[in-house]
């Protein structure tokens, strides 16, 4: 069973929020599939990549896994998150194409559950965009999941 971490040192990051959205998009997406998702939160996340090195060493086996960024605006990368993901990508730790961006409609369905389909347009602003980047999210999940399993197969036939 594939399984997901969202990690951060810091709270207010958006874990609790990406997790929810993902969760509600891939059910969302499963419902007609018979596929259940199972979502997690236990916000313990303060050394969680070196976490998965030392399992990595301890198992004899690569544990996949991928950082997703938060952003507050859509159109602009800061400095400083630029060399943030400068670093990770030179010690070879995977970062997601795309990001979860902060929006009012995100916030929505955490407070008051569904998916942002299920949302109003009359009570809640800026859905569409909501709908697409919740979308652009677990489309590039279920792509690592799908890759991370293929890579597992391949090592397993040698």
């Amino acid at each position: 069973m594939p399984v997901i971490v969202f990690a951060s040192s810091k709270g207010g990051a958006g874990k609790t929020t990406a997790c929810v959205i993902l969760a509600a998009e891939l059910a969302r997406q499963g419902k007609d599939k018979g596929i259940d998702i199972s979502l997690i939160d236990a916000d313990e996340a303060a050394r969680t990549i070196n976490l998965i090195r030392r399992q990595e060493k301890a198992l004899q086996r690569k544990i996949s896994y991928s950082v997703l960024f938060t952003r507050t605006n859509p159109a602009l990368i800061p400095r400083t998150l630029k060399a943030i993901m400068g670093d990770f990508k030179k010690v070879g730790i995977d970062i997601f194409r795309c990001s979860l961006t902060d929006r009012e409609a995100f916030r929505a369905v955490r407070s008051f559950g569904g998916t942002v389909n299920d949302l109003s347009p009359q009570e809640v602003s800026g859905i569409e965009k909501a709908v697409i980047n919740a979308k652009e999210y677990a489309e590039e999940v279920k792509r690592k999941l799908k890759d991370s399993i293929e890579e597992v197969r391949r090592s397993a036939n040698g």
